[in-house]
Order: structure tokens, then sequence, then C-alpha cells
């Protein structure tokens, strides 16, 4: 029978039987031989003798069975009172875990938690707080690990929020680069005595040169696009793209774009338009890494190969060759297979990484080995599940290197404007332009300035996509006569409404990540 504590309810263990002695098991022996001796007297004498044997053998039968209960019974009482201690150590122990666990949410976590928002690492604040963590072992194992765990949470944290600082930082310098920049460059529109107009080559480099400077910050921008998880980074294409067009875009989001000199042979087949975006991003990563790590007097070659399932664009540069150790690196940051943590990243890996994650959805991989020309070369792979026959492919051999600028920054200002030469600025900007799928492959020429009712001349507006023409737009030849200060004050308000942004278009910036 078991009992209830009326303490608490639970049901008590039963108390063990009492063991017989030694005392009854006497007389049971006592009777049975009295027993025996009685029916060998009542007998005959012939009998007798087989009585007395039965006698005997029922009384030690007798004598064992007893001894048996009583050793059966010694054995459930202890066999009882070790379950009745069990049973009080598992109480005991499970009042001390309820008590550790109890310490540890009220006292241990918190307090961890407050040392790592202090920059403390996981193993100095356990090495420094034994005296605040569970005596448990059980309950200090969770502990530690749940301190570890909030520690690298911490770690993600902040390596994101350096992303965004860095990229902050950067964003700034650029744009505090252009506004001094557009500080320099206003100064001629704003003098008081300004003659015959600013000619147009001019204002055609200084917003070249403007619009040169914006190249980094799409690239950045679209980084950290990748980097935070957006679906989506810029405007979707509805027909595919030719691998010359997403080239020439990939190049014009480095600001040492002239450096670059890509040689494509003929390729029938252009990028599928969900892909465009993610394969302009890669390239454009790889070709701003391959710049960076460079000598500036050097080039940097993008080639192409035809491959059975696909398309290879080769980037090489002619730095130093990377060291074994920052190799491996840079081809576990692009390797598909390997898990990415971000917190492990950093630098200019952030671009590679970033490279990654906008390919890997489309099935695009990246490869780094040596190159023959003394520095490294990096290959994209374009899966052919996303090429497809594009009607506008060029026929010959495509460059899009400037030859002449290669090795050096190209003067946007020129010393002598009646004599300069625009072939080599216009081979600049033409890589600089986003491309469109809509647009023909050959542009009209330049529109030259209006003239609107007033004498108000108005600079003309290009329009997104559009490439400059192969010949020059005639120029209004100077005459030399001075304006009227209600003409210069007009000729200034109309720059600055041509330069002034149109609206973004809503297919173009509406976009969900």
């Amino acid at each position: 029978m078991t009992q209830t504590s009326p303490r608490d309810g639970r049901q008590a263990v039963p108390a063990p039987p009492t063991v017989p002695g030694v005392r009854p098991i006497l007389a049971t022996a006592i009777a049975s031989w009295a027993v025996s001796v009685g029916a060998v007297a009542w007998v005959a004498p012939t009998t007798a003798v087989v009585v007395g044997c039965l006698a005997a053998a029922f009384t030690v039968t007798g004598c064992v069975l007893a001894l048996a209960t009583r050793r059966r019974a010694i054995r459930t009482a202890q066999a009882l009172r070790t379950e009745q201690h069990r049973v009080a150590r598992l109480e005991n122990e499970l009042e001390a875990l309820r008590t550790d666990l109890g310490h540890a949410v009220r006292h241990s976590l918190p307090w961890a938690a407050e040392s790592i928002r202090e920059r403390a690492s996981a193993d100095s604040i356990l090495a420094a707080g034994q005296e605040h963590l569970p005596t448990n072992p059980a309950v200090r194992e969770l502990v530690e690990e749940a301190v570890r765990a909030m520690h690298a949470e911490r770690r993600r944290l902040m390596s994101v929020l350096s992303v965004l600082e860095s990229g902050a930082s950067r964003v700034q310098a650029a744009v505090t680069a252009q506004v001094a920049e557009l500080d320099r460059r206003k100064l001629p529109y704003w003098q008081d005595n300004i003659d015959a107009g600013v000619p147009h080559h001019q204002v055609r480099e200084d917003l070249e040169a403007l619009d040169r400077l914006l190249a980094p910050m799409d690239l950045l921008a679209q980084r950290l696009l990748v980097l935070t998880g957006a679906r989506r980074t810029g405007r979707p294409w509805p027909r595919p793209v030719p691998i010359a067009r997403v080239v020439r875009a990939a190049l014009g989001r480095s600001e040492d774009f002239t450096r670059v000199v890509a040689a494509l042979p003929p390729v029938p087949q252009g990028v599928r338009g969900p892909a465009v975006n993610a394969a302009i991003h890669v390239l454009s990563e790889l070709v701003d890494n391959a710049l960076r790590f460079s000598p500036p007097t050097t080039q940097v070659h993008v080639t192409v190969e035809n491959a059975y399932s696909g398309i290879v664009l080769h980037i090489d540069d002619s730095g130093l060759p990377m060291q074994e150790e920052a190799l491996q690196r840079a081809r576990d940051t692009v390797d598909v297979t390997r898990p990415l943590d971000i917190t492990d990243v950093s630098g200019s890996r952030l671009g590679l990484a970033a490279a990654r994650l906008a390919g890997e959805r489309y099935g695009m991989r990246i490869e780094f080995r040596p190159s023959i020309t003394g520095g490294t070369r990096a290959s994209v792979f374009l899966p052919m599940q996303w090429l497809s026959a594009v009607a506008d492919s060029p026929t010959g051999q495509t460059s899009l290197g400037t030859g002449a600028t290669a090795g050096r920054r190209p003067s946007l200002v020129p010393s002598a404007p009646a004599t300069t030469d625009l072939a080599p600025l216009r081979a600049t900007h033409e890589a600089r332009l986003t491309i469109d799928p809509d647009a023909e492959p050959d542009a009209g020429p330049v529109p030259l300035p209006v003239t609107v009712p007033g004498g108000e001349r108005r600079l003309p507006k290009r329009s997104r996509g559009s490439t400059l023409p192969d010949r020059p737009a005639e120029r209004t030849p100077d005459t030399g006569t001075r304006l009227a200060p209600d003409d210069a004050a007009r000729r200034i308000s109309s720059f600055h409404r041509a330069v002034r942004p149109a609206p973004p278009a809503p297919s173009d910036h509406t976009e969900t990540p």
C-alpha cells in the first residue's frame, strides 16, 4: 500500500515490511520435530524408521523455507529502503536544479547580456564571472552555451552595422567630393563678366565629370542592397540584353573604368531579363576589385569564352600575385558550397560576398586563380539557362577599351577649348551609359541647343539609355559678343534647370526588396 503525503500531495514510498526473526523459525522447527516424534511413537515399530525419516525431512524443509522467506523479506526491505533514498536524492536534485535555473534566469543571463553590450568576449565573460554562474553542471553548461550564442549574434549585428557604417562613410565621402567638384565647376557660370556664354564642350565635360563621380555611389548602393538581402536591385528587363552591353554597363560603375580593355568576340547570346542586374553587379564587383588591387598604370582586361553549358567572362589584372592565404580566403568567400558568415567577411571581401550573393540565385559561379600576366584572374560562369539569343548582337569583335586613356585618368578640363578633340571623351562616356534593352543599337545625333521664345537658349536633355553619336555635333560659332546681364542670368538659370535631375521613372525605382 502507498500513502499520500499530507504536506505536498505526492505519493510516499511504502514502508518496508517487518523481517521475521530467528525465534519464529526455531518455533516452527520444534513444532515440526514434535509432530514427527508423536507420529513415530504412534505408529508400529516396523514403520517407525520410515516415519522418523519423513519427519526429519519435513522438519528440515520447514526450516529451509522459513530461512528463504526471511532472506527474501530482507532483500525486499533493502530494495525499498534504497528506492526511498533514491527518490529523496532526486527530489533534492530537482529542488537544486529549480534553484539554479531561477538564478540563471534572474541573474546570470542578464549579467552576461550586459557584459556583451559592453563588448566583452564570451570567453572573458565566462572566465571572469565564475561567481555569477550556477553551480549545477548541467545548468552551467546551458548558461555557457547561451552566452556564446548571444555573443555570436552580437558579432553578426555589429558586422552588419559595420558594413552599413562603412557604406555610409563612403557615400558621405563621395558626396563631399562631388559637392566640392560642383563648387569648382560652377564658378564660370556665376561670374559677372561671363562673355559669349560657356562653350558646349565645356558644359559637356563638366556634366561628364559629375556623372563620373556618381559611378562608385551606384555600385556601393547596390552592394548594400545585396548584402541586406534585397530581392531586386535594379529595374526589370523585359528582353534579353547582349553580353557586350552588360559588360559596358558593368564597367561604367567603376570610377577608373578607362583602364579597362574589353575585347569581346561575337556572342549570339544575351542575358535574360531576370538575371541582367545580377550579371551587371557581379561583373562590376570583380572589375572594381581588379582596379583597386592593381597599379594605376596598368590595364584590366575583360574577355569572354564560349562554353558548352554557358559563357565564361574573365577579368585579368596586372597587379602583384595574391598570397596563397589571401587567394584561398577569396575562393572561400565566393564558394557557394560553403556557408557564408557575414561576421567573417570585412574590407574588400564585402564586394566579393555581394557578388556571390547576387549571382548565386541565378547559378553564376566565381573562381579565382593566378593570371598569366602576373596578377589574378577572376572568372564568372553564366549558365545557359539564363542566356538567350538576341537579335541585335554584334557581328564583329567589340572593343570597349579606350586605349589612349588607359593607364591614366583623362583630363576633363581642356586647356584649349576651341581645339579640344572630343573623341577620347566620347569613348569614355559610352562606357558610363546605363543600358536600355528597348534602345536601338545606334543612336541618333545629339540635339542642338533649343532656342525658345524670348531668345533663351536651353541645353539639350539626353534620355536615359541613349548613346552618343559617332560624329561630333556641330557647334555654334562663338561670335565673341558679350551677353547682356539679363541674357546671362537667363542662360545660367537654363543651365541649372538642365542639370537638375528629372524625377525617377516608376519602373526604375519602385522596387521591393
